[in-house]
């Protein structure tokens, strides 16, 4: 927009006299410079239309391992289902879950349709990085997006710093 600062200028030169037109030619000169001088302020500007979605993506990553016990599971599913029932319509949730491995159980959507715990994975170890990596992978770009980790904490792969570094 510092080229907007050459419009005065555009405007003293014509007032001065520099130019040699008349009447309604000297009007449309001096319009056509300004104009063109706007045109070039925009376009160096380089203007961008940016669409925000007020929906927000909600991807729960579910530690089923050994470690957590079938009973807290379960209290982890009901609890999921209990929030994910109370969220306004035009939001989205969605379940990854993990052990050793992680599977999408329900990519983000507006309807929940969990009746049960269909992906099988191995139980036998917690990788909560390889968990939460793939549930970030599973937001939409265009809504905002939040990563609800249900866990023990107790892992036995990679560590999650590492994925949660790339969260900032």
């Amino acid at each position: 927009f510092f080229l907007m600062l050459a419009a005065p200028w555009i405007w003293w030169m014509h007032v001065a006299g520099a130019n040699r037109l008349s009447g309604w030619r000297a009007q449309a000169a001096l319009v056509s410079r300004l104009l063109l001088a706007g045109v070039f302020s925009a376009a160096l500007a380089e203007p961008r239309a940016v669409r925000k979605s007020d929906s927000l993506s909600v991807v729960y990553a579910l530690d089923l391992s050994d470690s957590m016990g079938q009973a807290i599971s379960d209290k982890a599913i009901q609890w999921i289902q209990k929030t994910v029932v109370r969220k306004p319509e035009k939001d989205e949730a969605g379940l990854v879950v993990f052990g050793r491995d992680a599977a999408v159980e329900l990519p983000p959507r507006s309807t929940f349709p969990l009746e049960a715990i269909q992906s099988r994975i191995d139980r036998d170890g917690t990788d909560i990085a390889r968990g939460l990596g793939l549930a970030a992978a599973m937001l939409p770009e265009g809504n905002q997006g939040r990563v609800v980790l249900i866990s023990d904490g107790n892992e036995t792969e990679e560590s999650a710093a590492s994925v949660l570094d790339q969260f900032h």
